[in-house]
């Protein structure tokens, strides 16, 4: 488990990094989080996931860079990025 949670950690840093250096160019670079077994009326259910994929995409501006779907939250947004303008 150490180890998906380093490569997990690893793929994070670089979405951030990614989407640092790239927003000047209004590329979006996200990451999104699914720590269980994808099911309707769950914290997992496969429309909330669309959602957080529809946020990123969405030509609107604001956005989010980091998604985590979990047990305990009722909320998938975590970090948010900035504003592409």
């Amino acid at each position: 488990m150490a180890t998906v949670s380093l490569g997990k950690g690893a793929l994070r840093s670089a979405a951030t990094m990614l989407g640092d250096e790239l927003a000047s160019r209004a590329v979006r670079v996200a990451s999104i989080t699914v720590a269980g077994i994808i099911a309707e009326d769950t914290p997992f259910s496969p429309a909330r996931i669309a959602d957080a994929y529809w946020t990123i995409a969405r030509p609107d501006g604001s956005w989010q860079s980091e998604f985590r779907f979990h047990q305990q939250g009722t909320s998938p947004a975590r970090n948010t990025g900035g504003r592409l303008g």
